[in-house]
């Protein structure tokens, strides 16, 4: 009964997120109203894979990835196709989000379905999946705004354009992406333990 709900109330907040943020893009609304419409889809999303069994969840990871993964595609056969200006460098970070979307996606699908056939070890399983999703989440967030934050300061100086930069750094960016993903997952876990057992983090000498 419980799971049920959970599907029910993802369903509902993944379905009125996903159509309020379309509605306000098509409308053209800015403001913080987008950005709600996301947190909500998310939520949703969470709820409902919380809700379904281990094979349904993979099925549903799958499904997800290829959504992404489908369209990236499509605007890689287009792009390598045109005469776009920086076409390598869009399809050079086309490539990139499949990756990503492989890692997040595709890989924990396809491990939940291989493991949905054993009762043994689920719920350790279930929190390692997880924590390679939120690694691969916050090493892509973080690696995007050092990224673009570094692709910024460097175009400002004579002779170097964000191209350039992105060739030559990526890789660093992506490997302090990581190190900074692992950095804020680990104090926001320590943070909610912290907050269960009514301490407090220590934040220095006193």
């Amino acid at each position: 009964m419980e799971q049920d709900i959970k599907i029910k109330i993802g369903s509902a907040l993944l379905i009125i997120g996903i159509s309020t943020f379309f509605l306000q893009f098509l409308f053209v609304l800015s403001g913080f109203g987008p950005i709600i419409s996301i947190i909500m889809a998310l939520v949703g999303y969470g709820y409902l894979l919380k809700g379904l069994s281990y094979r349904n969840r993979g099925l549903a990871f799958i499904i997800s990835g290829l959504c992404f993964i489908v369209p990236l595609v499509v605007y890689i056969s287009i792009t390598n196709n045109s005469a776009i200006v920086w076409a390598d460098l869009l399809i050079t970070i086309y490539l990139i989000l499949i990756f990503f979307s492989i890692l997040i996606f595709i890989l924990p699908g396809v491990y939940f379905i291989y493991f949905s056939f054993e009762s043994d070890k689920k719920e350790y399983r279930g929190r390692l999946i997880s924590w390679l999703v939120g690694i691969v989440i916050m090493t892509l967030f973080c690696t995007t705004i050092l990224t673009v934050a570094g692709g910024a300061i460097a175009s400002s100086r004579p002779g170097v354009d964000f191209r350039s930069f992105f060739y030559q750094n990526f890789m660093n960016c992506l490997g302090l992406g990581f190190l900074v993903g692992i950095l804020l997952i680990g104090l926001g876990i320590l943070s909610v333990r912290a907050q269960i057992s009514g301490t407090s983090i220590p934040m220095g000498p006193s």
